[in-house]
């Protein structure tokens, strides 16, 4: 049984035990978990878009992967923030860009491998030696996806 599985099991099973404690019948369960769904991924989606916003400023901090996630999570939840998002001046062509071709632009592919060479290097510059192997690992498997994207 997968992870996502077993979690999905957990949780019906933990609202059809509770919910037969509150009186739930057992045609409310498939609307209550769409509406815990429905949720999260609002929720989901605002901490992206939080995320987003703080790495407009934080040099270090991507903004546009956390805006696709934001769309991506606002598809789920408010159709309304997803057209929001997609019709945004700054941040629509990358999501249509990333949703049509699993696109990336040029100047963005420049600045993630900016940011991942500084972030290796202060890596390898502060962190003891077995574990920088990991963040060297992570840094170049990343990078390496990043490059294989189509660009926009």
């Amino acid at each position: 049984m997968g992870r996502g599985t077993l979690f999905r099991w957990a949780v019906v099973e933990c609202c059809f035990h509770w919910g037969s404690i509150w009186g739930w019948r057992d045609a409310d369960f498939p609307a209550i978990l769409d509406g815990m769904k429905r949720h999260l991924y609002f929720v989901g989606g605002w901490t992206a878009l939080g995320l987003g916003a703080i790495g407009a400023v934080l040099p270090l901090l991507p903004t546009v992967p956390f805006i696709i996630l934001a769309a991506f999570c606002f598809a789920r939840s408010s159709r309304k923030l997803e057209i929001w998002l997609v019709e945004h001046p700054q941040f629509g062509p990358h999501i249509t860009a990333w949703r049509e071709k699993g696109a990336i632009s040029k100047k963005g592919k420049r600045a993630a491998l900016l940011t991942y060479v500084i972030s290796m290097l202060v890596a390898v510059i502060f962190t003891p030696w077995p574990w920088v192997l990991i963040a060297v690992a992570a840094i170049l498997i990343s990078g390496t996806w990043l490059m294989t994207r189509p660009e926009s």
